[in-house]
């Protein structure tokens, strides 16, 4: 994968056109946004668990939770199933 990627997801509901390169200050603006929000969250004394380990724990990726099945198809039927094992192989829970 791209180190950035962007999507119109309005425009482009199966992710399939990056667009990051023709919206860099879209994409400026994402990196600081989570770079506040990363910097926040490594700042709270209550925990000293990383967001990421936080968003694994909620169940992964947002655009795959409770549709894992139906996202992994998705992936094979657009020519994409080279990436099915290699999903799979992660350690996220997706379901």
């Amino acid at each position: 994968f791209p180190k950035t990627m962007l999507f119109d997801y309005e425009k482009d509901f199966h992710m399939m056109n990056n667009i990051a390169d023709e919206k860099p200050e879209i994409v400026k603006k994402g990196v600081e946004l989570l770079e506040v929000w990363h910097k926040n969250m490594m700042q709270d004394k209550s925990t000293k668990i990383d967001p990421m380990e936080t968003v694994l724990k909620e169940g992964g990726p947002f655009h795959t939770r409770g549709i894992i099945k139906y996202y992994l198809n998705r992936l094979k039927e657009s020519g994409r199933g080279d990436m099915v094992k290699d999903i799979l192989d992660r350690k996220e829970l997706y379901d």
